[in-house]
């Protein structure tokens, strides 16, 4: 009998116990349901068996952060959407290095955050602040005519000017109104 709980972990084990989760029970601490894995599992079940197998192997001191997990699973929700909307094919390691290099800049600006200075009053002043309590959604854009193509940013800060996020993104427009009026709605 203790022999049989030393083997090594099988991807079909993984893959049994995926099918026996409830459907729609509560979800787990990733806040995704057995429906999520169930559903995808033809384009999750390698890193699930991975994870599985590392806990297994080492126990929790080699596992990705819990933050990681759930941006890799954006990510493949996005590639899937992409897939199935824009017939784009996905590539599992672009899906994982995307994953990385977004939490990875997420990381990096919170601890900015947390670093920042706070503004020196005497400096002169371009950037009006929203009332305490309040956001301010700044955004600009950028069009090549020609191509019909366009580039939106923008930036969401606190009252003390602090980033809270940002974005950038290309779109097609076919103006330059239209264009500003897009990243109005990517800010939203």
């Amino acid at each position: 009998m203790n022999s049989y709980l030393l083997e090594t972990v099988q991807i079909e084990e993984v893959e049994e116990a995926v099918f026996q989760l409830g459907a729609l029970k509560a979800p787990g601490p990733d806040g995704l349901n057995g429906q999520f894995y169930q559903n995808y599992w033809e384009e999750l079940k390698h890193e699930v068996f991975q994870l599985v197998r590392l806990f297994f192997e080492t126990g929790t001191r080699d596992l990705p952060e819990k933050e990681l997990v759930a941006t890799v699973l954006w990510f493949v929700w996005k590639a899937r959407n992409n897939s199935i909307f824009r017939a784009k094919q996905p590539d599992p390691n672009t899906i994982v290095d995307l994953a990385q290099a977004h939490l990875q800049n997420f990381n990096r600006w919170q601890k900015k955050k947390e670093t920042a200075k706070p503004p020196n009053p005497n400096s002169p002043r371009r950037w009006i602040p929203p009332e305490k309590g309040q956001l301010k959604l700044n955004v600009d854009a950028s069009w090549i005519h020609a191509e019909q193509v366009g580039s939106v940013a923008g930036i969401l800060r606190d009252h003390t000017g602090q980033l809270i996020a940002g974005f950038a993104h290309q779109v097609r427009a076919s103006s330059p109104l239209q264009l500003e009026t897009l990243a109005i709605l990517h800010g939203l």
